[in-house]
């Protein structure tokens, strides 16, 4: 298997973003091709989004990177391609509970933030 990083012309050297985030997206969607390519390649792309793709309104093109993650794996059959644009049932029927804590005395607030790191 080959990791490739394709990147397109006019890149920026550097520039502003939530980088906790995109950090975030890029490695799951690395982790899900990775996991399943077994052979072939997994890509990651940064370019500047083309003429012909759709920038959302409140984005100035001329400062827009698209990144993108392509592989040869399976894939997704194109029978559960279109479950990606309706809401999961799991979703609809999951009501989230929010617990709250009350730490006790010989609770150190933010220790466990400290000792992950």
């Amino acid at each position: 298997m080959e990791f490739l990083i394709d990147l397109g012309e006019g890149l920026p050297e550097h520039f502003y973003t939530d980088r906790q985030r995109l950090e975030q997206i890029i490695k799951n969607l690395l982790s899900n091709a990775l996991k399943f390519t077994e052979d072939g390649s997994v890509t990651l792309g940064i370019h500047r989004p083309g003429p012909e793709e759709r920038v959302p309104g409140r984005l100035d093109r001329a400062r827009t990177l698209k990144f993108a993650v392509t592989d040869t794996g399976v894939g997704i059959p194109r029978t559960n391609r279109n479950s990606f644009s309706r809401p999961s049932s799991r979703r609809r029927h999951h009501q989230p509970q929010v617990r709250r804590h009350r730490p006790g005395p010989d609770h150190l607030p933010g220790a466990g933030a400290a000792a992950g790191r």
